[in-house]
């Protein structure tokens, strides 16, 4: 079993949603902090924002998927700048217990920021 979420997201659109925008709400603060560090923090933004849906996009079609906040859904970087989602919470008891593994892929062109995520059994890739 392989699910995969797909996301775009307009760089525009998410900069002019006030509310969105610096939501604590959407992001955790390990996420404002990164977005606020980075040269193009609007685009950052908005592939973090895309990240967190393609993952909401790809969960959904679990069966008896838990109760969770967006801020479960946390967007962290490796060293070498690559993204992973580090889950909090229901979600991430929901992932061990079956057994589940994430891949997470962001991309950025001009005002656009797109993302795609992979669920899948540990021991099927």
């Amino acid at each position: 079993m392989i699910l995969i979420g797909l996301d775009l997201q307009s760089t525009k659109e998410l900069k002019s949603s006030k509310q969105l925008n610096n939501s604590k709400l959407v992001f955790t603060e390990y996420e404002t902090q990164y977005i606020r560090s980075k040269k193009n923090p609007d685009q950052t933004r908005s592939g973090i924002f895309s990240a967190k849906e393609a993952f909401i996009k790809a969960f959904s079609n679990l069966q008896d998927t838990p109760f969770y906040y967006y801020t479960s859904i946390e967007i962290q970087h490796k060293n070498n700048g690559r993204p992973y989602i580090n889950t909090k919470g229901n979600i991430k008891e929901y992932l061990i217990k079956s057994s589940l593994r994430i891949d997470l892929s962001i991309s950025h062109t001009g005002e656009t920021s797109g993302a795609t995520v992979l669920i899948y059994k540990d021991n099927e890739c």
